[in-house]
């Protein structure tokens, strides 16, 4: 799975130009078998909060990029639209649900009742239980180490102090 999204810590924006989109589309690596998601509402983000686009319905140029699913009700309210717009091919869309249902199937999500699966017999209350936060906790603190380290990295590169970000706690 790749994940590209658009937000360097929380609360600074990474712009998305029209060549940073085509340069996705066209790279070698996504000859790969690879499913590109959106950060939460980071679609929203490239109409609403950066006005890199005029309209909402010009943000489903992600799907044209080679996005296929979006974490957020963005592409939900303004798809439809789009096509009819004729912004949007449904050959697009069709591409994006292509690599979504095909990574469902690897998963074997698709493979009958979800009880009589592998992991089927976890109900939420085992997944929220404290030993599995406690363990989530202790698995965000060992990370904050190697991810501050990124964060410079890649905070000096965009200019911006890391002492300006505004990191969120999980618990």
């Amino acid at each position: 799975m790749v994940f590209l999204g658009n937000k360097a810590g929380y609360g600074r924006y990474i712009s998305t130009t029209f060549q940073d989109l085509h340069t996705t589309r066209t790279s070698n690596w996504l000859n790969m078998m690879v499913y590109i998601v959106s950060d939460c509402d980071a679609v929203a983000i490239i109409h609403d909060d950066q006005g890199y686009v005029k309209e909402p319905e010009d943000v489903v140029d992600v799907l044209k990029a080679g996005m296929d699913l979006n974490c957020g009700s963005y592409l939900l309210e303004y798809t439809k639209s789009a096509v009819a717009h004729k912004n949007l091919s449904t050959t697009e869309i069709d591409r994006a649900l292509h690599n979504l249902f095909s990574v469902r199937m690897r998963l074997g999500l698709l493979n009958g009742d979800p009880k009589k699966q592998a992991f089927g017999d976890i109900v939420p209350n085992v997944v929220c239980s404290k030993e599995h936060q406690q363990l989530a906790l202790e698995a965000e603190r060992s990370g904050l180490v190697p991810m501050r380290i990124l964060l410079d990295i890649t905070l000096s590169f965009l200019s911006t102090p890391l002492d300006n970000c505004h990191f969120r706690r999980a618990m």
